[in-house]
């Protein structure tokens, strides 16, 4: 259940900076003034970074259970 969470997480984020329906785009946009395409400029090695983070918790999920492991909860992959 913990790594479906991270993983449910980390997609959601990726779903709100990712455009054409990126809120948090708009959210920004309106105190700020600057426009979405200058906003995606500076974005995308953020969103390249967070796909890869993505490909990498879903391919290996001990990254994401290593430290409830650590702390106890569970039990280690076999």
């Amino acid at each position: 259940m913990v790594h479906f969470g991270v993983l449910v997480v980390l997609n959601m984020m990726i779903g709100l900076i990712h455009p054409p329906f990126g809120m948090l785009l708009f959210v920004t946009k309106a105190p700020t003034g600057i426009p979405i395409g200058e906003m995606m400029k500076e974005g995308w090695p953020f969103l390249v970074m967070l796909l890869l983070l993505l490909l990498a918790l879903t391919f290996f999920p001990e990254i994401t259970l290593w430290l409830p492991h650590q702390m106890g909860y569970g039990s280690p992959p076999t």
